[in-house]
């Protein structure tokens, strides 16, 4: 397959970026009843470290204004209702995607919340908390110049994706059924594939359905220029948080947290909030792909 690996020397120096912690609000130490408090062993008590996206992500994870202590979107809502669930302060910190799992497998951080697709190659080294369901958006110029209609209308194209991602293999899958195969782009960050796409230099990336659908209703710098293929949803499967292995206490009180707020319509709130109430699951489950 053609490929261009074009990965950012400065992502990959950066690294994992500490941004900030978010501190418990008063009302934790309240809830630390639940029965989900109950299941959380005692050396999480003073935070839970969750690393997320440093980037414009909305709306999953985003700095608002740039502002590094600050994190909004659908997983710091999520994460935050967790700690209020389980009496303990959330911890934030940024990465970029292809380091998330393995700062997670190695202790770094507790937990990754970034709207993390669910996969069995992916459960075989960490545990995956489904907590979302959502597909794939195929993502062009604005006017769709080059009449994307479907995966198979990439075929002999430029397309760029965040490398590691389940969008990738989405795009190296069709590349594969391709009697011109896709030259495929990787990149470290969500905005450097739009980027490519305003700049002709890629005729389009993909993106997950509910993110798509969000930055064209609300379009930041990043997201300029670019609009979603209509009607086009490919392969929705579940999200997960990911949480390493070595943790079954952490995940079972975070999974009981979530359960308990799907009840009470916390859960529900918070998608209705970023408008993607769609995305959402009745029940709370780990490791539920099977593919």
């Amino acid at each position: 397959m053609l490929r261009s690996r074009i990965l950012s020397s400065v992502a990959g120096a950066l690294g994992l970026l500490m941004v900030g912690a978010v501190l418990a609000p008063a009302g934790h130490a309240e809830n630390a009843s639940s029965a989900a408090a109950k299941l959380l062993p005692e050396k999480y008590k003073a935070g839970i470290k969750i690393v997320t996206s440093g980037g414009a992500t909305p709306p999953y994870s985003y700095h608002p204004n740039g502002d590094p202590d600050r994190n909004e979107g659908i997983d710091p809502d999520l994460a935050r209702a967790v700690g209020e669930r389980l009496g303990v302060p959330i911890v934030f910190s940024s990465s970029d995607f292809a380091g998330m799992i393995p700062a997670v497998s190695s202790g770094r951080y507790d937990m990754a919340m970034f709207g993390i697709t669910d996969t069995v190659a992916r459960q075989q080294q960490v545990d995956m908390i489904d907590y979302l369901a959502a597909g794939t958006a195929i993502i062009v110029a604005k006017g769709n110049p080059e009449g994307i209609k479907s995966a198979d209308d990439l075929c002999g194209k430029n397309v760029a994706v965040v490398a590691s991602s389940s969008q990738q293999t989405i795009v190296e899958q069709q590349s594969a059924k391709c009697a011109t195969p896709i030259n495929i782009m990787e990149f470290p960050a969500k905005a450097e594939t739009y980027l490519q796409i305003r700049t002709g230099r890629a005729v389009a990336t993909l993106d997950g359905t509910a993110a798509a659908r969000y930055l064209y209703a609300n379009p930041t710098e990043a997201s300029a220029g670019v609009e979603p293929v209509a009607d086009v949803d490919l392969n929705v499967l579940p999200l997960g948080i990911v949480i390493a292995k070595s943790s079954p206490e952490l995940r079972d009180a975070v999974v009981a947290a979530l359960n308990e707020m799907i009840q009470d319509g916390t859960y529900q709130k918070v998608l209705e909030k970023w408008a993607v109430p769609y995305i959402g699951v009745k029940e709370i489950k780990v490791n539920g792909a099977t593919k």
